[in-house]
């Protein structure tokens, strides 16, 4: 594995686990929510909800496994800087500096800007602020045809989801 960093790699990972979590909600959801709120009020609970599950999916996986399913998918691992598997307490450091830091917490605007930051961050120092506060760092092996393919469908599954909804 490569301790070179891939910025998009990464970028794209988060994204498939983001778009997996909020296809595993959506339905249940809309259903729910159509009738209780307006749709900017749906908008910001289901950002909030998404978050908050991904926040604890991916603590608990990182400290099991050292990825996620999209990291798994794009063959990225998170391990502890001294090479070993990330501990618990790490990871939940390190998921909540990311979601601070690295997304704003989903608030939409400043996310974009945090996210731009932490794409040059990454770029020119060679980590994040994340890994860095985490004491962990992120290595990377090839990926093939077919898990781009993989990740470019998971990635898109939510919007195909919510089209299926909505005109049902």
């Amino acid at each position: 594995m490569s301790e070179r960093q891939y910025p998009w790699r990464r970028f794209f990972a988060r994204s498939i686990d983001i778009s997996v979590i909020s296809s595993l909600i959506l339905i249940p959801y809309v259903q729910l929510s159509e009738r209780l709120y307006s749709p900017y009020f749906q908008s910001i609970l289901r950002t909030l909800i998404v978050m908050l599950i991904l926040f604890i999916a991916e603590t608990i996986m990182l400290s099991l496994m050292g990825t996620t399913l999209g990291k798994r998918i794009l063959n990225i691992k998170v391990i502890a800087i001294h090479d070993s598997s990330i501990c618990f307490t790490n990871a939940l450091k390190r998921s909540f500096f990311v979601y601070m830091r690295g997304q704003a917490f989903g608030l939409p605007i400043i996310s974009l800007f945090t996210e731009l930051d932490s794409y040059y961050e990454l770029r020119d120092n060679g980590s994040t602020s994340w890994d860095d506060k985490a004491d962990t760092k992120v290595l990377y092996d090839k990926i093939g045809i077919i898990r781009v393919i993989i990740a470019m469908l998971l990635i898109i599954s939510p919007g195909l989801i919510s089209i299926m909804v909505y005109v049902l």
